[in-house]
This record gives C-alpha cells, structure tokens and sequence, in this order.
C-alpha cells in the first residue's frame, strides 16, 4: 500500500505538472514556443537522468538516498510555485523548469531504485495502480473548481518523500 499510495503522489504531481499546468509560452504571436514550461522540465529531467548515468555508483547512491529526497520534495513544492512567486515571463519559466525538472528527474530515478528492488510480479502492478490511482485524483481535481484543489497537487512530492524513506536507505551504501 505505501508503494502504490507513494507512486501515486509522484506521479499525480507529474500528471498535475504536465496536463493541469497553464500553457506558458516563451515569445509572441506566430513565433511564441508554446508549453516552454514543460520542455524546460523535461529537458531538466533528462539532465538529471544523464548525471545519475554518469556518476559513480557511489556518487548515485548519494543523490538517492533518503535525506536527499526530502530535499527533492522541497524543491519540487517550490517549483511548482515558481508560476505565482516568479511571475509568467521568461526568467519563472526557466528557474521553474530548472527547480522540478532536476528534483523530479531524481526522484523518479529513486522511484525507479525502490520498484527495482522489488520482485516484478508485485512491482509492476503496483506501478501501474500508483499511475491509474494518480490520475483519477487529477480527473477528480480538474472537476472540482477549487483553486485549491490545484494547488494541494502541488503538496504530493511530500507525500512521495514519505513513502520512499521506508524504501531506500538511510545513507549511501560504503561500497563503491
């Protein structure tokens, strides 16, 4: 249950993050590039991906351990606030893209450690109830119109956090 419970706070934030999100543009009129918010994101995402792929397998054992992605959970609340507390220019899209594009990128890579330490026959059902579960509950907040219901979508990396502390290890392991 906490797997499921866990993956679904991660991926219901991606979910709000890439369906419920405004469609920010960067530029004006025919030459505006249209969701620059999302490709800053995703492009972070992959950035993420590339520095776990290229660190040491004691270095990657650090960016996914537990303490830190209470950190990535942080970041990732924050970032997703960028829109309100940075304004709609420029400069928010990018620092947005870069505050949960890299914490999101991590945190779906310690995801990805927990569910691959678990036998496949539970762990990909698991997987897809968590992402089934994760949008039903943005259906059920895009239906309500409550700017807060939005907003506690924005709170779900938290929730992630907490699953994954009982699923990773405390501290990097010794060995490299």
């Amino acid at each position: 249950m906490r797997v499921v419970g866990g993956f679904a706070c991660n991926q219901g934030f991606v979910f709000s993050l890439f369906y419920l999100g405004a469609n920010r543009a960067i530029g004006e009129g025919p030459f505006a590039f249209e969701r620059a918010d999302l490709f800053g994101t995703l492009v972070c995402m992959l950035l993420a991906f590339a520095l776990l792929r290229a660190a040491s397998p004691r270095a990657r054992d650090a960016l996914l351990s537990r303490p830190l992605v209470w950190c990535y959970a942080g970041l990732l609340v924050l970032g997703s606030l960028m829109p309100s507390l940075a304004g709609e220019g420029s400069f928010g899209i990018v620092l947005e893209g870069a505050l949960v594009g890299m914490p999101a990128g991590l945190m779906l890579a310690a995801w990805g450690r927990a569910l691959g330490r678990r036998p496949v026959d539970r762990s990909v059902p698991e997987a897809f109830i968590a992402a089934a579960v994760a949008a039903a509950v943005c259906l059920l907040v895009a239906m309500v119109p409550l700017p807060q219901a939005v907003f506690a979508l924005k709170l779900l990396p938290l929730g992630s956090a907490f699953a994954l502390r009982g699923l990773l290890p405390a501290r990097p392991s010794a060995a490299d």
